[in-house]
């Protein structure tokens, strides 16, 4: 989608992602919530996943060592039984 969107757009995109601030909107989730965070968070301080786990009622948060920012895709192994386990919650 990006890739024909032109750079423009998405620096657009981008700068509004950046200065988007809804954290107040956070109290307001009421499902359960997994939170699946790594430990040394550089693009999502781990100062942040707490935040969510403090602001969010239902919530869980897991840390992952080691993990990288794309650990949906590359820890398989430990990310669907922490899905499967919660959702069975």
């Amino acid at each position: 989608m990006s890739y024909n969107a032109g750079l423009d757009t998405v620096l657009k995109n981008f700068t509004h992602i950046s200065f988007d601030d809804d954290r107040s909107l956070m109290q307001n989730i009421d499902m359960p919530t997994l939170l699946i965070t790594r430990s040394m968070g550089e693009e999502a301080p781990s100062r942040v996943a707490l935040f969510l786990r403090q602001s969010i009622r239902n919530s869980r948060l897991v840390e992952i060592p080691g993990a990288d920012h794309f650990l949906f895709a590359t820890k398989l192994d430990i990310i669907n039984p922490l899905i499967k386990e919660f959702l069975g919650a």
